[in-house]
């Protein structure tokens, strides 16, 4: 365990203070990383908390969260203090090991529960910030901000690049700072000049700090080397002054928040529909705006797409352009000035956000191929195709100029070679050629006109296989786990969520919980139908949009009713055995089988594909 630095005992501590906690080593060895000494952040009062009860009672949460809090202990407590250098009510604490958010994303600092965002001021400052002739910086973080403070620069850290505001105002600590005269620096992280979000909050900061009479500058950090993606590592202020970087040619270098504004203007006329044109044409440059139908969506970091609110319209639309009036003056000169988004030209855009505007008929996160025969491996929009491929293949498809039949077959017996110990029903052909069929079929949607059958694994008894042969198809075609869907014999619910997966453009679902009667009478429909429509509760709007879901699942002894047994394709599992997941497998880990062998699986299926 490591021990704590700086621990004062009780007895030698100040009678009217109380005795300050230490550091853990890995904490010490943590913040020097970005420039921070021991002595520095003692000094701010930071220290590691590794008792779970005191985490859950400084983040206010439910006592029975103590559970989930152990394994990520110890934290390392960050308080947050007011000009004098004294505690405030807020802090943020950091996991060693951070828990997920419903994204899947990990919540590297948590923030007690209802708080309000606060600014973090490193202590010693006061005096400092009382001279309006001192420039200051503006970064997002507190390491950031108290590894620039421990070298003799005022700065002030954000929470996030927009913690500054809440409902549209600004955070009461902003109040505390004399901003009128003062050069203020705005100095995020290396990718502002490229994160939309970052740039948007950036510039949204340089404005009002503009409106209390700042002098507002934009920093641009020099982003890293490219990493194993190509992409340029994010550098942060911390990063560049560790690094040796000289801050005064920073400054120096910085840009008027004015001309950092580099959003288009658009000009308001009394033409609505020019004025709807032309916000179009901008937001169809923004790389995660999308439309599903005639539903606007945005898609964010791991592809999941989310539709945008009407109410949110405005601030989608400030974000991307700079919406302008002409006025004539009584002199007769044209005045322009800018205007926030007029409701009507809003609810124009969200209403009909057709082209330019790219459309996602389907998002995607395993190969595809295509009618010319081009197989899209790489993670991208297909403009062509409009399809959305959220992660690339993890292994290179090389396209074949000419596929013999004896090829074609050795490579269908290499893919049924996988699923052999299967117990299969009597006709097992059939069964086999439909485990084929829902393999090449998710490989090759593009290339299938009209809609496909739900491939239904049907067996016998629990135990069968009939999950693991999903999830062994499922490992070979997308090289992950296998995503499921609860399946609900509730009509209005089962609507609803074929609804959800339409709106989010999923390639392909596999439902689970399947058992008694199959097919709700939306179902039945929705396998059948090419274009999905239902209101979006959450929009409350009409959706129109194509469906191009492969669908799959798995049922134990399942009825088939209404038109089901006509769209569906069963994969028949049989076995006599009382306990057949026991019994003996000549591979007992298929899906690591899988994983060895998938680049050779995955070229079979397309082998047989451009035969």
């Amino acid at each position: 365990m490591d021990t704590l630095h700086n621990q004062d005992d009780s007895l030698n501590a100040e009678p009217d203070k109380p005795a300050r906690k230490g550091l853990s080593e890995a904490h010490v060895r943590e913040l020097a990383e970005s420039g921070i000494t021991e002595a520095d952040a003692l000094a701010a009062a930071w220290y590691t908390e590794p008792d779970p009860a005191e985490v859950v009672r400084l983040l206010n949460w439910n006592k029975s969260a103590v559970r989930h809090v152990d394994v990520r202990c110890p934290y390392l407590l960050i308080p947050y203090l007011d000009l004098e250098g004294g505690p405030t009510n807020y802090h943020r604490l950091k996991a060693t090991r951070p828990r997920e958010d419903d994204k899947g994303k990990a919540v590297k600092y948590e923030a007690p529960k209802k708080s309000t965002n606060r600014l973090f001021i490193s202590p010693g400052l006061k005096a400092k910030l009382s001279d309006t002739s001192a420039c200051l910086l503006i970064t997002e973080g507190e390491t950031k901000a108290l590894c620039a403070s421990s070298r003799g620069l005022i700065c002030l850290g954000l929470a996030g690049v927009w913690a500054w505001t809440k409902d549209d105002q600004l955070i009461p600590d902003m109040s505390l700072i004399e901003w009128e005269d003062r050069t203020v620096y705005v100095a995020f992280d290396s990718d502002a000049a490229t994160n939309d979000h970052v740039m948007t909050a950036e510039l949204a900061l340089a404005r009002e700090l503009t409106k209390l009479g700042a002098d507002v500058r934009i920093v641009r950090i020099p982003p890293g080397t490219s990493g194993a993606d190509g992409k340029p590592t994010k550098v942060g202020l911390d990063d560049y002054i560790v690094a040796g970087g000289n801050v005064e040619n920073l400054l120096n270098d910085s840009k008027p928040a004015k001309d950092a504004d580099t959003r288009p203007k658009v000009f308001i006329t009394p033409n609505l529909h020019r004025s709807v044109d032309a916000i179009r044409r901008h937001l169809a440059r923004v790389p995660n705006l999308y439309r599903r139908g005639n539903v606007l969506v945005q898609a964010d970091e791991d592809g999941k797409l989310h539709p945008v609110p009407g109410d949110a319209m405005p601030v989608t639309v400030s974000r991307r352009v700079r919406t302008m009036v002409k006025k004539v003056l009584n002199d007769g000169t044209i005045e322009s000035r800018q205007v926030s988004p007029p409701a009507n030209v809003c609810k124009g855009v969200h209403a009909t956000p057709g082209d330019p505007i790219r459309e996602v008929v389907s998002v995607v996160s395993y190969p595809q191929m295509l009618p010319s025969g081009r197989i899209l491996c790489d993670a991208g929009y297909d403009p062509e195709f409009r399809l959305l491929v959220t992660a690339s293949a993890g292994v290179r498809i090389l396209p074949l100029n000419r596929v013999t039949r004896e090829e074609a077959r050795q490579a269908v017996e290499r893919l049924l070679d996988v699923f052999r110990e299967f117990p299969f029903a009597k006709d097992e052909g059939r069964s086999k050629s439909a485990v084929l069929a829902l393999i090449l079929t998710l490989l090759a949607r593009p290339m299938i006109d009209g809609q496909t059958p739900f491939f239904l694994v049907l067996k016998n008894a629990p135990g069968a296989g009939g999950t693991l042969i999903l999830k062994a198809v499922w490992r070979i075609v997308t090289g992950g786990d296998l995503p499921t869907v609860s399946y609900t014999h509730d009509e209005p619910e089962s609507r609803k969520v074929l609804t959800s997966l339409v709106l989010d453009g999923r390639a392909s679902s596999v439902w689970d919980n399947i058992d008694g009667e199959f097919g709700t009478a939306s179902f039945c429909r929705f396998i059948t139908m090419p274009i999905w429509e239902d209101r979006v509760l959450s929009i409350s709007k009409m959706m129109s949009a194509l469906n191009l879901m492969v669908m799959a699942g798995a049922a134990n002894n399942a009825v088939l009713v209404r038109e089901m047994p006509r769209r569906v394709v069963v994969i028949d599992l049989h076995t006599d055995d009382e306990r057949p997941e026991q019994t003996k497998k000549e591979r007992p880990d298929l899906l690591g089988y899988i994983d060895e062998h998938r680049e050779e699986l995955l070229g079979a299926a397309f082998t047989i594909l451009q035969h």
